[in-house]
């Protein structure tokens, strides 16, 4: 024999609306977090760059401890740089993990990498008496007619474009990479 629920006991639906039971008790609230529980991703600004780009400088200049360190560790000390930054204190922006930080700084470095190219290139065949201003126009023309986009970095180039690994003349030149010391740190050889 079978169960049937019998239906008599069941009331039709009124028109007013109810809310079901336990909703009201619900208190929404602002959170970092979206309804499947993952984490909403929020937009670097242009300051949030150049703090970024100033502490990957800082970090990839330490003498002291150089290549001898995890890639975690690396960005641990990044993000440390980052969370740290007077400019980041005044409390308008929010802690990022190295987890935001290297995915972020991963797609700024190959657009400051092609910039610095097409700048490079602008510059060589700048006219007679043109300014720095009308070679960086010219570059961002070349950058856009390259990628069919406009060069959205330009606060990071300004801070990256004369350092050696942005430099394509110099990593030209670096035709081996040989140890230079018994620790295992690598130098170019300049041919």
């Amino acid at each position: 024999m079978c169960y049937r629920p019998s239906l008599s006991n069941i009331e039709p639906p009124s028109n007013a609306f109810e809310s079901p039971i336990g909703v009201d008790s619900i208190q929404l609230d602002k959170s970092d977090q979206n309804s499947s529980g993952k984490k909403i991703r929020t937009t670097f600004s242009v300051t949030e760059d150049v703090i970024l780009v100033r502490s990957w400088l800082n970090m990839s200049k330490d003498s002291i401890i150089g290549v001898d360190q995890t890639s975690k560790k690396y960005w641990a000390r990044i993000k440390n740089a980052y969370n740290n930054d007077d400019m980041r204190q005044s409390g308008q922006f929010c802690e990022r993990s190295w987890t935001q930080l290297k995915p972020r700084w991963n797609r700024i470095h190959p657009l400051v990498k092609k910039f610095n190219g097409c700048y490079k290139q602008a510059d060589k065949h700048k006219r007679n008496g043109s300014s720095k201003k009308d070679v960086l126009a010219y570059a961002h023309m070349i950058y856009s007619q390259d990628t069919s986009k406009k060069f959205e970095v330009e606060h990071a180039w300004l801070l990256l474009k004369d350092q050696p690994k942005f430099d394509t003349e110099f990593m030209s030149k670096c035709s081996k990479r040989t140890k230079v010391s018994t620790s295992g740190n690598y130098s170019c050889l300049l041919t």
